[in-house]
């Protein structure tokens, strides 16, 4: 299932994070097509592996309507499969632009900045649900990561603007119980990065400065093996740049600038590695 904002032809796709967020990229998706003024895709994804879940993106970017080369952009776990899907199809894609990567290495960090950023009874439920979440029966697990995925939102954003209605979205605890398994087993042996390094399409990062994601995680990486990229560091900004009430402006000029190509916007932190 592949949602459409705008019209063809399509030259944007929005993929989204989780994984098992499924349509978490859709008020991204729907604002994007309004700052921008071209259609944008955002492929919906229902797969429980890494190869499937790769197979079923390259269906869903291969409609008549869709302007290839595209320019894609992962938000999340999303910013990695769409890092791997890049790697696999170079020639579908101008551009890759990561917003709120995961490192490309383990960082045990992330999750200790996440606890600190919650009072004492939110860390023990948090604790609780990351301990319990592979073992309870697959008809619960739905519920438990909204809960731990409303601890992670509060802990991972700066100043979130008030919640609106967007596009639904909903969970899929098997598809992020799953996939996250092999993906963590992925990036510890080194199979993820070795990814990366092999992408020759032009890579553009933007994080938040708020993130607990570490903002080198994937561009010192690239920096150090020589794999060129655009970097913008967004200040008061947390892990989905498009929510947060200070940084969403900045954000979106410096997506328009990058998918564009006119130049770099001057109210980002711009570094090109």
């Amino acid at each position: 299932m592949v949602r459409r904002y705008g019209n063809s032809p399509f030259e944007i796709a929005v993929i989204h994070g989780g994984p098992g967020g499924i349509g978490s990229a859709g008020d991204l998706a729907e604002k994007l097509q309004k700052h921008c003024a071209c259609g944008v895709l955002e492929p919906l994804q229902s797969k429980h592996s890494i190869g499937e879940l790769l197979s079923e993106l390259e269906l869903q970017l291969s409609a008549p309507e869709v302007r290839v080369p595209l320019v894609l952009i992962g938000h999340s776990w999303g910013a990695w499969l769409a890092g791997l899907f890049t790697e696999r199809h170079p020639e579908q894609v101008r551009e890759l632009i990561l917003i709120g990567s995961g490192p490309l290495r383990p960082d045990d960090e992330i999750d200790k900045l996440r606890r600190s950023r919650l009072s004492s009874l939110e860390r023990e439920e948090y604790d609780q649900l990351t301990a319990a979440f592979s073992n309870v029966p697959a008809g619960r697990r739905n519920v438990l990561l909204k809960r731990l995925g409303e601890l992670c939102d509060k802990a991972d954003s700066f100043q979130p603007e008030a919640e609106t209605s967007g596009p639904e979205s909903w969970l899929d605890g098997e598809m992020f119980v799953k996939v996250w398994r092999e993906a963590a087993a992925f990036r510890a042996d080194g199979g993820l990065e070795k990814t990366f390094l092999r992408i020759r399409v032009p890579i553009t990062i933007v994080h938040g400065d708020y993130d607990p994601h570490p903002a080198d995680g994937v561009r010192r990486i690239l920096e150090f093996s020589g794999v060129p990229c655009r970097f913008f560091l967004l200040e008061r900004c947390g892990h989905a740049p498009w929510r947060e009430r200070e940084a969403a402006d900045s954000f979106f000029e410096v997506l328009r600038g990058e998918i564009f190509c006119s130049g770099v916007p001057s109210s980002g932190k711009e570094d090109r590695s």
